[in-house]
């Protein structure tokens, strides 16, 4: 059953952007905690990140913020 939903090219895809966003969310707090502005570690938040084909892609500020300042992660 595992094995089956890890072949759901969804599943696949959501593991992947949760992953992300935690990455994303630990990173920001070490980049304010250096001493960088909330704009300064969103600006270096964009990107870029690969997609599924591995195309390089970018995100919004607002975006960024968003993931960043999610309430119950």
């Amino acid at each position: 059953m595992f094995a089956d939903a890890l072949a759901d090219p969804r599943v696949v895809r959501a593991v992947r952007l949760a992953s992300r966003d935690a990455w994303m969310r630990a990173h920001f707090i070490r980049l304010r905690a250096s001493g960088l502005k909330v704009e300064q570690a969103v600006a270096r938040l964009l990107g870029p990140y690969d997609d599924d084909r591995g195309q390089p892609y970018y995100l919004s500020e607002e975006r960024v913020r968003a993931i960043v300042y999610r309430k119950g992660r």
